[in-house]
């Protein structure tokens, strides 16, 4: 399994992911249409670095059955309610996440929840985040 890491830490490492992102999952097979599907998650993803942890990483590995794995890791300050942060509109951030000022429209994470076809989401306050997303091509689902 190829394997591909970025770090994230300021607005234009969110395009060179976002690239990045596109031209591995154009490579391992995927369709247009999936390309920018995957684009649209990895873009959401390295967003929340930079607006909550300030910095961390993201990962591609192709997946043997047809698929792709993004991971997002973070040491910001935590997802407070993960159930909450999984709702559409809830932009009340400081019941969501951990010691923050930001506040957003809330579509983030339930758009990639949307988008993927497997999340899981670990959490520790002041300690950071892990999201790990998969897609399946559509011709394997």
């Amino acid at each position: 399994m190829e394997e591909i890491k970025i770090e994230i830490k300021d607005e234009l490492d969110i395009f060179i992911v976002q690239n990045a992102g596109k031209k591995f999952s154009r490579e391992i097979g995927f369709s247009k249409q999936e390309v920018e599907t995957i684009a649209i998650v990895v873009s959401e993803l390295s967003s929340n670095i930079v607006k909550y942890a300030k910095k961390g990483e993201i990962s591609f590995c192709s997946l043997q059955k047809g698929g792709i794995e993004i991971v997002a890791q973070d040491q910001g300050p935590g997802i407070k309610n993960i159930n909450l942060a999984l709702q559409d509109g809830c932009s009340d951030e400081k019941s969501i996440v951990f010691d923050t000022k930001h506040h957003g429209l809330g579509s983030g994470l339930p758009a990639v929840k949307r988008l993927t076809d497997e999340m899981e989401i670990e959490t520790t306050k002041d300690k950071g985040t892990t999201i790990r997303v998969r897609k399946w091509k559509s011709k394997y689902r």
